[in-house]
């Protein structure tokens, strides 16, 4: 019977680094402009036009009357409606269940119901139709839902 041969092992090596890279890179903003009232809704707010304390399901966006409102992301128009206090509003819904809401437009739309959207594509422009946030100065009502549960849209959206 042979006697085995001890062999040498193989030199370790180093474990191949892999670069991630994030899946959740944040979109553009709807518009250009500060946040001049934050999402809340695990607390209250004090609304100055409605002169009480509420939740806020979105962030209101500071920019001028007339300035172009922008899908977030590629997505389906799903809404176009007047809101009791948001004014007129848009709803396009996106990929992964994820839908967003841009509020107090102008009437002139320039989307309807089932039109396709490319991320940056203008829904339309910053109105004063907002009837719960007349107070405020002139913005963007806008608020992001996955699985349709509001969620902070400063999560998904590079805003502020």
């Amino acid at each position: 019977m042979a006697t085995p041969t001890p062999s040498p092992s193989p030199a370790p090596t180093a474990t191949p680094q892999t670069k991630t890279t994030s899946s959740t890179t944040k979109a553009a903003p709807p518009v250009s402009g500060e946040i001049i009232w934050d999402y809340a809704t695990d607390k209250l707010l004090y609304s100055v036009t409605l002169d009480q304390w509420t939740t806020h399901s979105g962030v209101d966006l500071a920019a001028d009357v007339g300035a172009e409102v922008k899908s977030v992301l590629s997505g389906t128009v799903e809404q176009v409606y007047e809101d009791d206090r948001l004014g007129v509003t848009v709803v396009v819904r996106h990929s992964n269940d994820r839908t967003s809401l841009y509020a107090n437009l102008d009437a002139s739309v320039r989307v309807k119901v089932g039109d396709k959207v490319n991320a940056g594509a203008v829904l339309g422009v910053v109105g004063d139709t907002a009837i719960s946030e007349c107070g405020l100065k002139p913005h963007v009502h806008f608020a992001f839902f996955v699985h349709d549960a509001s969620v902070d849209p400063k999560k998904y959206v590079r805003l502020g």
